[in-house]
């Protein structure tokens, strides 16, 4: 894939992910603090893995990104049938 196809398909993703953050934090209970321009960053330094300190704090944030990648692809393949309105009924994400 070319590296401007990745970069603006990044880019999109951070735009749906962060306007998704911004649903839970306006109408849900997410109180953390995101960027996820500047998380998709950290997450791209090498060797990252190696280093105890930056995989202590970064292992629980690319597991999350993970988790939450399956289940919005979960939520599309069943359809928009299985989403649940009330956004505090969407436990799983």
């Amino acid at each position: 894939m070319p590296a401007f196809r990745h970069e603006a398909l990044e880019e999109k993703f951070a735009g749906h992910l962060t306007r998704v953050c911004e649903i839970f934090r306006d109408y849900g209970n997410l109180k953390d603090y995101f960027h996820i321009k500047q998380m998709l960053h950290i997450l791209k330094i090498p060797d990252w893995k190696k280093s105890p300190p930056l995989a202590f704090y970064l292992t629980p944030l690319s597991n999350a990104l993970t988790d939450m990648r399956a289940c919005l692809l979960k939520l599309n393949e069943e359809g928009v049938l299985h989403c649940k309105y009330i956004i505090e009924d969407n436990a799983e994400l």
